[in-house]
């Protein structure tokens, strides 16, 4: 469930808890790199290419959750690329707040804003390892298409879609 005001969201994971979204800022960038450290994402050049394009002119957008004690719990991140419709996504979370429904919120919000800013397309990497990640693109609830290339696999999200038969909640924020 997700409450929103201009800026943050309030979000009740599957256990109770909740947490906050709240746009990026300068603050969160130290905990953003220790969460990126602690899981060791493959994907640190793009949070590397999102963080050096703030400040600058573009579609870009990313979003932070953090409990009610201040903790970072996940963070998502998309950017357009230049003079196209489409973009990349990325998005990691927090182990200890894995399986409880944050990474769909954080993607769901991601391609809500990126569509809003006029893109059509978010594209997402998928490694080894990222079996959490494929499971929860392929029940996100819009249309895919996967480009299988091992050992990065390329899954294209086409935002605004809804795939026929899959329940996909209204937005709430």
């Amino acid at each position: 469930m997700v409450s929103h005001d201009a800026e943050h969201a309030a979000v009740t994971l599957r256990d109770g808890g909740s947490v906050t979204l709240a746009p990026l800022s300068a603050e969160d960038a130290a905990d953003v790199a220790r969460l990126l450290d602690s899981v060791a994402d493959p994907r640190a050049a793009f949070f590397d290419r999102v963080a050096a394009r703030r400040g600058h002119e573009g579609a870009r957008g990313a979003i932070v959750a953090r409990t009610a004690g201040g903790e970072l719990a996940g963070y998502a991140a998309w950017i357009a690329e230049d003079g196209e419709h489409s973009g990349e996504f990325a998005g990691v979370v927090d182990p200890r707040f894995a399986e409880l429904g944050l990474g769909t919120v954080l993607l769901r919000r991601s391609t809500r804003d990126a569509l809003d800013a006029g893109l059509s397309t978010l594209r997402v990497e998928l490694h080894p390892g990222s079996a959490a990640l494929a499971a929860m693109l392929r029940d996100c609830g819009l249309h895919t298409h996967w480009d299988l290339d091992y050992p990065v696999v390329h899954v294209n999200l086409l935002l605004g879609t809804r795939r026929p038969g899959w329940s996909t909640p209204a937005p709430t924020t």
